[in-house]
């Protein structure tokens, strides 16, 4: 039997191991500020010279600028040199969600019909919902593996160097990616 103190030094490493360290990349160092406006999903953004600024938030559009927020610091970054944006869609939990409600809803209706006639060998509408406990993690599961190779990242590629076409295809990007 394991003592109370153990399972809580057990509970309390387990907490400790499972905190993310986040390493501050050296370009967001610069410029800081810690005001956090409006602005739009994580993405990354990929710049000249095979530069990536990774898990970043677009923020406030300035002339020939735009800041990028990331763990509470920011930076401006000049428009000419993004050369791609991408935010990443992953929708494994959400297809696992569905299919794991579906099948408990499927099979729970289903063995609510089956009692309804009268079925002798079923418990009623209570083994249907079992079932579909029992059966909802693997559904679920491969619900969710197709769900997160159906979805495709919002890639949106910047060609050339003309700042003002940029500048329109970042506000538009921008508010289709707000939060």
């Amino acid at each position: 039997m394991i003592k109370t103190r153990s399972l809580y030094f057990l509970v309390f490493a387990i907490l400790i191991a499972s905190f993310k360290t986040h390493s501050q990349e050296d370009s967001l160092h610069d410029n800081l500020s810690f005001e956090l406006p409006s602005s739009t999903e994580k993405c990354d953004i990929y710049l000249s010279g095979s530069r990536r600024v990774t898990e970043v938030s677009l923020g406030k559009l300035l002339d020939t600028t735009v800041n990028i927020y990331k763990d509470g610091f920011s930076k401006s970054i000049n428009i000419s040199e993004i050369k791609r944006v991408t935010f990443k869609n992953h929708a494994f939990w959400t297809g696992a969600a569905v299919g794991f409600a579906a099948s408990v809803v499927f099979w729970g209706v289903y063995g609510l019909m089956l009692n309804h006639h009268g079925h002798p060998d079923f418990f009623g509408g209570g083994g249907g919902f079992l079932v579909g406990l029992v059966l909802g993690v693997p559904i679920g599961l491969v619900s969710g593996m197709v769900a997160e190779f159906v979805t495709a990242d919002d890639t949106y590629n910047f060609k050339g160097n003309n700042t003002n076409a940029k500048t329109k295809r970042l506000k538009y990007i921008m508010q289709k990616h707000r939060k």
